[in-house]
């Protein structure tokens, strides 16, 4: 998070993925024992190192998680955490590599429940620091 100028408009990058290339992961997938949230996080990890602003630069990925139990509990309300997975920007890493990184990193944090965690300490921070700091 290096403070950059930046001249020009503010635009989002849209990658439409076609399902038919979707469903030809599912082989690969299966075979290396990812899912497709790893394949698509290891790709998206390896098209984001190119921008790193210094090589072997560490970054952090937020990837969401539904906090929500799966059975016997009602809500309508967005129960959303995430685990943030920290990465370092290694150019020669391919993004298979990088997806078994994501798929270790996670299940680490899951069973060590850290997302769940973060829950109640994530709103403790946002009831006593005024808004002030945190826009900031």
């Amino acid at each position: 998070n290096q403070g950059t100028d930046f001249e020009s408009g503010h635009r989002t990058l849209h990658l439409d993925v076609p399902m038919a290339r979707l469903e030809a992961w599912k082989a690969g997938r299966d075979r290396h024992g990812l899912s497709t949230n790893d394949l698509l996080s290891g790709a998206l990890l390896r098209a984001l190192t190119p921008w790193s602003a210094k090589p072997n630069g560490r970054h952090t990925l937020f990837l969401p998680v539904d906090a929500r139990p799966r059975t016997g509990f009602r809500s309508f309300a967005n129960h959303l955490t995430s685990l943030q997975l920290r990465w370092t920007a290694n150019a020669s890493t391919s993004a298979l590599e990088f997806a078994r990184h994501v798929h270790r990193e996670a299940a680490r944090q899951t069973r060590a429940r850290l997302p769940w965690i973060r829950v109640p300490f994530d709103a403790f921070v946002g009831r006593v620091t005024p808004l002030s700091a945190m826009r900031k």
